[in-house]
């Protein structure tokens, strides 16, 4: 539990001493992470944990989260040019 805050924490660290604007590292920061956690993980859980036909709806969900965090990067990226 503690490591994955750590973990967090260097990592918005970084990205904002990358970065070095505020509201582009959080924008970042929010891209990934959120997407992370809505999409990628459920994903996976649900693909690992079920053992029915509908575990492919699991994996979907994880597909779908593959595509929606670089789009949003990208997005992001040319806003900003």
């Amino acid at each position: 539990m503690y490591l994955s805050i750590i973990y967090i924490y260097i990592y918005v660290c970084v990205c904002q001493f990358i970065f070095s604007r505020p509201v582009l590292s959080t924008q970042v920061v929010g891209a990934t992470g959120s997407t992370i956690v809505s999409y990628v993980l459920p994903g996976l859980a649900f693909y690992r944990l079920c053992q029915s036909r509908k575990r492919y709806l699991g994996l979907a969900l994880l597909c779908m989260g593959l595509v929606i965090m670089p789009l949003a990067l990208t997005l992001i990226f040319l806003k900003k040019k």
